[in-house]
């Protein structure tokens, strides 16, 4: 599946949010986002999945502009999982991830297999607002696979998360991307970005600073410019560590 940003640019008022971003992501590739805070990261993948719309410049997919797609369409090819989840009202689990069949031809055999997946049967007759934060992205990502998409975006998907829910939600990402999906995700801590990573996109007051893979970026001083640190840049085989302190 092809993706292609071109001159993306979205505004609130007089305030320019994103200010004409240009990717292209054509191979399945695990592509991480950072920026500092207000980069309009969230803006981005809102955009990409047209939960924002009024933005100019094109997003492309499959030759087919996005907003030539019912929402419909979008759902069948782009999945969104946000990076706070509430509902106003006490669904259980199993209904949250049943909503991510809102396209009608998804067999319903499907949602064991998501369930099992995600190892979360002992969770599905559970209250969504009562449950812990790491097992509501669980569950997020539980409505995304069962709406299997080819692209998941995904909004900070271990942040305020223990070790073991960031380990879990790490892999599965891993594997989404053996099975031949597409992920964007935003992230916060770099050093999961720069070894998870395929390629490494930096947004900064709106503007993309910086695409390509993660050793790439470390030949840079993006990462410097970025978040205004000289960080030091640690390696041991493939793997990176970067340290502010």
């Amino acid at each position: 599946m092809k993706l292609e940003v071109k001159n993306l640019k979205y505004q609130i008022d007089s305030k320019e949010i994103l200010k004409g971003v240009s990717f292209t992501v054509i191979e399945p590739e695990i592509v991480s986002i950072i920026g500092p805070n207000g980069a309009g990261k969230t803006t981005l993948l809102k955009c990409l999945n047209r939960v924002s719309e009024n933005f100019s410049g094109e997003i492309i997919l499959n030759d087919v502009n996005i907003k030539d797609f019912s929402r419909k369409e979008i759902s069948e090819k782009i999945g969104l999982m946000q990076q706070e989840f509430n509902s106003l009202y006490d669904y259980t689990v199993s209904e949250i991830i049943e909503m991510g069949r809102y396209i009608s031809n998804i067999s319903p055999k499907k949602f064991e297999q998501t369930a099992t997946y995600l190892n979360l049967h002992n969770l599905l007759k559970s209250n969504i607002n009562e449950i812990s934060t790491g097992e509501k992205q669980l569950v997020q990502i539980g409505m995304i696979l069962y709406q299997d998409p080819q692209i998941f975006l995904l909004d900070e998907p271990v942040s305020h998360l223990d070790p073991y829910y960031s380990k879990i939600i790490i892999r599965t990402i891993q594997d989404l991307k053996a099975r031949a999906k597409t992920i964007l995700s935003i992230f916060h801590n770099i050093n999961i970005a720069l070894n998870i990573s395929d390629r490494i996109l930096v947004l900064n007051s709106g503007e993309l600073k910086f695409i390509g893979t993660p050793a790439e970026l470390l030949k840079t001083s993006i990462i410097e410019t970025t978040f205004h640190t000289k960080p030091q840049i640690f390696q041991e085989k493939k793997r990176f560590y970067i340290d502010f302190f």
